[in-house]
């Protein structure tokens, strides 16, 4: 007989502060996701967020929706409404169906004078108007399936998304999420967190920030963000340590949210 799925999408989904509590990640790392989502309000990151199914994409993207200046037009494409964006009167969500693809939507979009666009799920063809909409300067993020920033690049050169490596280089960070069992207990944490750093013999180069330590449980900083960090830096006419300032700043500011439990 028929099989129907009901999904209950959270009334207040997870924010930033939960995650952190939950182990997911720490501030430091809060307070860098933060600078690529508003990006000192001139130079955002174009930014995808991946992992296994049931990583926790969504619920990590929809947290960090809350980074965006309310102001902003965004537009938000899925196939099946998830993100919950409802408190935001400048937002615009499309939902693809029998008829109207993800890729279709995508094209759509450019003419809705978005500041930023995002995918729920990139893996199709909509891969290839959504890095269009990233060359001629949307900002854009979304998700994708693949349990490593290398591994993301393969699938995105690849069938059915046929990236050229010049393009793919537009992407500015990766995330990776991965959930792992113990004790018979799941965590999902930010497993890595990666910046492209241009291209060497038509190879993407990739700069690891920060790693997750299995066996210590606990986040390290594998270099300080520099590539992205320039960009902003000359963006917005501040200078690299300005910027390193302002990410401590802000990892201050998420600690005492926490304290306070806003």
């Amino acid at each position: 007989g028929p099989q129907v799925t009901i999904t209950k999408i959270k009334e207040n989904p997870l924010s930033i502060i939960d995650l952190i509590r939950k182990g997911a990640l720490n501030y430091d790392i809060a307070a860098l996701l933060w600078l690529y989502m508003e990006g000192m309000s001139v130079r955002p990151a174009n930014l995808l967020i991946l992992g296994a199914p049931g990583a926790g994409k969504t619920t990590l993207l929809n947290a960090l929706l809350s980074f965006i200046p309310e102001k902003e037009r965004l537009v938000i494409i899925e196939d099946t409404l998830e993100l919950s964006t409802t408190k935001e009167e400048s937002w615009s969500r499309l939902e693809s169906d029998d008829e109207i693809s993800l890729a279709d939507l995508v094209k759509n979009s450019l003419r809705m004078r978005p500041e930023r666009i995002v995918v729920g799920e990139v893996r199709g063809a909509e891969a290839q108007d959504l890095m269009t909409a990233m060359n001629i300067g949307k900002y854009c993020m979304g998700t994708i399936h693949a349990s490593a920033a290398r591994e993301a690049i393969i699938r995105l050169e690849n069938e059915p998304m046929n990236i050229p490596e010049t393009l793919v280089n537009l992407i500015d960070v990766f995330i990776t999420l991965t959930k792992f069992h113990v004790k018979h207990e799941v965590f999902r944490v930010v497993a890595e967190i990666a910046e492209t750093a241009g291209l060497e013999q038509k190879k993407v180069l990739l700069s690891t920030v920060w790693k997750h330590d299995f066996e210590k449980r606990i986040f390290t900083e594998q270099s300080p963000t520099s590539v992205f960090r320039d960009k902003v830096a000359r963006a917005s006419g501040y200078s690299a340590l300005d910027v390193i300032k302002e990410i401590k700043l802000r990892a201050e500011v998420i600690k005492i949210m926490d304290n306070k439990d806003m």
